[in-house]
């Protein structure tokens, strides 16, 4: 919605998504993700916030202290968040320690957190914890099994499955 700031944060979801941002106008977008950045740089419609660090080359992304501290002075109204993987007792859970950090430091400064995964990340623990599952308002996915759908929403998630074209 115009107005809005979004954090959307790097994956294969993350991007299909923000591959939708430059039809939207008047929003924000906070992001540590180059790819994104890219998608959305050229768009004059979109104020784009990049909040600094180290480049991880092979993640084209940014992390470190600096996206650290100025991810905390930010507040975002809807942040978009892809995993390595999501379970019921596990909750989100991500590969990289310092990419995860970050994550979860966004996780805290959003009032609607949406977790977007595709059908291979169900019962799937990466590492590295990014949130509980009460910290994730809406998760959107391709498709799940019916036992993992249940399992989350008993949880407390609210799980939307939508068709990939």
């Amino acid at each position: 919605p115009p107005g809005h700031t979004l954090d959307p944060h790097h994956g294969t979801a993350t991007c299909m998504a923000a591959a939708e941002l430059p039809a939207a106008g008047g929003i924000t977008v906070v992001t540590h993700a180059l790819p994104i950045v890219n998608k959305v740089l050229a768009n004059t419609k979109i104020t784009l916030m990049i909040p600094g660090g180290i480049v991880r080359p092979n993640e084209d992304s940014l992390y470190g202290p600096l996206t650290a501290r100025n991810m905390a002075h930010l507040f975002m109204n809807i942040g978009f968040f892809g995993c390595g993987g999501v379970d019921a007792r596990a909750g989100v859970t991500n590969h990289n320690m310092f990419e995860t950090s970050i994550s979860s430091a966004a996780v805290g400064q959003c009032q609607m957190v949406v977790l977007l995964a595709d059908h291979t990340k169900f019962n799937v623990v990466a590492v590295n914890k990014t949130a509980d599952i009460e910290q994730i308002d809406l998760l959107i996915a391709d498709r799940a099994p019916a036992e993992t759908v249940d399992a989350l929403t008993v949880a407390g998630l609210s799980v939307r499955l939508v068709e990939n074209d």
